[in-house]
């Protein structure tokens, strides 16, 4: 499909096909705008055709032809050409819930890939800013979406106020025509002096003019994509004054009688959350993963099944008791562990499934408890990333035999370092306090210990930062969803690379934003250095772990190794906003395209 058919074929579908009209957000000073496309489905509505003709009317003089106006006619316009032509578009400009105006693209040059921006309306007044606010965005979207290389438009020389617009979103004139002004049978037309005649008073002048171009990009309307001041980071938490107040609670009342009293807490808090009946707070989910793995039986000469793609500690834990990891594939579309690869790895020996929920993606839990039950094997969470993702409407870290969560400071939810450890089970939550504490009992004396134990617990002080946390989740959630979602609407339709989605019945935390590279004019590892000197610090996926030197890999895991080499998370700090995702992407469509 060539270029051209490509985007009058997208046109088409989002002005005829689209159930829910596109959308493009932006704001000025904590104000939201929404540009939202017109459709064949707003042709019967009279309030936004009178709207349209009431706005003609009120600009007339700025428009090339001037002739009656009347809700019919309006309406004959809008089907005749807004509709029917290939390459129109008008977007509605709203802010807050105010109508402002609206602003569209048309006559596309598919050759040189340029469009020219029309229709630009002030129906209303108030909010300063706000147009430029959203043709800067509908020009990002038509860059970035259509692969749209520059703009050009037309306007009078008299009218002073666009033109001062114009230059700040980066235009220049490349052409002045003088015009006069003659009758027609409806009302008037502008038309072109043909020659110099000084005779003809010229009336005003109709000038053209275009974006300029650097490497490709608009300067002024785009920016020049020189390498961000501000860290876009991979990723990094939201702290507040409620973070801050229960810290130096913890600082100021968090010892002697009440020097667990935060940890108490956080357990409550987090098991309640989960919906598990015991939590214990660790020093970090490494231990709480490998008091898993003891609680669960684990043992020399075990087997456990475990995803070949994640951080090492998920394998290294299992090894840890003495049992081996079993490296298996996983799902393409989820990069977590494959459930038919599960089934087909059990042994004799096999004892248990660690499972991952990769970067916030649950796992098909369906699927692994029945095996689970099938083969009478252990399951364990490493749910480290996946705090406030759901399967099915119940938390990740809630199915296993023990789920496991992060506080690192690069998670979702974050105490410097940290972990949890869930359970139903109170003889595993018993064990795991017995192991997590030296394996102290005093049963003969004081620091009386029965088994090799470890130091694993949490500190009071540490423990009141992950309470904080712990209580915003959800909101903490719905900032990472809306990070996704404003990566999504930019890359969702480039070829070059494909975006992890959740399926039906999963609510994914996008912890961190999963990308796989179809492009092979790049590497992975090249275009994530290149991002890097934008300083955007996108993060490389793992490597397959059964390809480390202490391990064995029994199986060739092809999705697992495509990842491996392909695979690739975007910044989704808690700190970035709209303005950083849109510089990211207008990075990364430049490095690909």
């Amino acid at each position: 499909m060539t270029f051209q058919a490509r985007i009058e074929n997208y046109i088409f579908n989002l002005k005829h096909h689209e159930d829910i009209p596109l959308v493009l957000r932006a704001s000025i000073r904590n104000a939201p705008i929404s540009l939202v496309l017109l459709t064949q489905k707003c042709v019967n509505n009279k309030e936004i055709i009178t709207v349209l003709s009431r706005w003609r009317k009120k600009h007339e003089q700025w428009f090339f032809e001037t002739f009656p106006i009347s809700y019919e006619r309006t309406k004959r316009w809008y089907v005749n050409h807004l509709m029917n032509d290939a390459d129109r578009l008008l977007f509605l400009i709203h802010v807050g819930n105010t109508r402002l105006g609206h602003v569209g693209l048309d006559k596309f040059d598919y050759k040189n890939r340029t469009a020219d921006i029309d229709n630009i309306v002030r129906g209303e007044p108030g909010y300063p800013g706000a147009m430029e606010a959203s043709i800067r965005r509908m020009m990002l979207w038509g860059r970035e979406t259509l692969g749209l290389r520059e703009y050009t438009l037309s306007t009078f020389s008299d009218n002073i106020r666009a033109l001062s617009l114009y230059y700040r979103l980066g235009f220049h004139e490349t052409q002045r025509v003088p015009m006069i002004q003659k009758r027609t049978k409806e009302g008037t037309k502008w038309v072109e002096v043909k020659g110099w005649r000084h005779t003809q008073k010229i009336q005003r002048y109709m000038l053209s003019m275009r974006t300029q171009q650097k490497d490709g990009y608009i300067k002024k309307a785009l920016g020049t994509l020189k390498p961000s001041k501000k860290k876009i980071a991979f990723a990094g938490p939201s702290i507040t004054q409620s973070e801050v107040d229960t810290v130096v609670e913890a600082v100021n009342h968090g010892f002697y009688d009440t020097h667990d009293s935060h940890v108490r807490l956080l357990e409550q808090t987090i098991s309640d959350y989960v919906g598990r009946r015991y939590a214990l707070a660790q020093f970090c989910a490494t231990h709480a993963l490998h008091l898993a793995c003891i609680t669960c039986g684990f043992t020399k000469g075990d087997e456990v099944i475990v995803t070949d793609f994640s951080w090492a500690a998920t394998a290294h834990v299992i090894a840890y008791t003495g049992a081996t990891p079993v490296f298996v594939d996983i799902d393409p579309t989820t990069w977590c562990i494959d459930p038919v690869a599960v089934e087909r790895a059990i042994t004799k020996k096999t004892k248990g499934i660690m499972i991952v929920h990769s970067f916030g993606m649950p796992c098909d839990m369906d699927a692994i408890l029945r095996i689970a039950r099938t083969y009478k094997l252990k399951v364990i969470e490493d749910a480290a990333p996946s705090l406030g993702s759901t399967y099915k409407g119940k938390q990740t870290g809630g199915f296993g035999d023990v789920g496991c969560i992060s506080f690192h400071g690069a998670k979702i939810a974050v105490s410097g370092e940290g972990g949890v450890y869930l359970t139903n089970s109170k003889r595993k939550r018993d064990q795991a306090v017995l192991y997590s504490n030296m394996g102290r009992t005093n049963r003969k004396a004081n620091f009386w210990c029965d088994v090799i134990g470890y130091e694993y617990q949490m500190a009071n002080v540490t423990a009141a930062l992950a309470l904080a946390q712990v209580r915003r989740i959800e909101e903490l959630v719905a900032k990472k969803r809306q990070i996704f979602t404003w990566y999504w609407e930019r890359l969702k339709d480039m070829e070059e690379i494909t975006l992890l989605r959740e399926k039906d019945g999963m609510r994914c935390n996008y912890a961190y934003p999963a990308v796989f590279l179809n492009a092979r004019h790049i590497s992975r590892d090249d275009l994530v250095k290149k991002l890097r000197n934008y300083n955007i610090h996108a993060r490389e996926a793992f490597p397959r772990m059964s390809t480390f030197p202490m391990y064995e890999a029994r199986f060739a895991n092809p999705v697992a190794s495509q990842v491996a080499k392909h695979g690739f998370n975007l910044p989704s700090a808690l700190n970035l906003n709209e303005r950083d995702i849109d510089f990211v992407c207008a990075v990364l469509r430049r490095l690909l395209r």
